[in-house]
């Protein structure tokens, strides 16, 4: 089995347009990041996101290996941005 077979798999079904479209849109300047790219970055970097909404529950974003680690975002809906709530140091 290929574990990268069945993300792509689970991940498409994400997707509303043709995945080529999806991946060059995704790299031009000025593209937020969405719910894939946050659950690819969470399972790459190996912590849990959890994106605190303003008008809905929260969601976490979990690994596929699971650590303690966690980095909180906020979700603005009226201009669909992701946000640090991390504090500065």
């Amino acid at each position: 089995m290929d574990i990268f077979q069945d993300a792509k798999a689970e991940m498409a079904i994400l997707i509303t347009v043709p995945v080529g479209m999806y991946l060059r849109d995704m790299k031009t300047n000025g593209t937020y990041a969405d719910h894939i790219i946050l659950q690819a970055l969470s399972d790459m970097l190996g912590i849990t996101i959890r994106v605190v909404h303003a008008d809905t529950a929260d969601v976490a974003l979990n690994p596929n290996d699971s650590t303690a680690s966690q980095l909180l975002l906020g979700y603005l809906p009226h201009i669909q941005h992701y946000v640090s709530l991390e504090p500065r140091y």
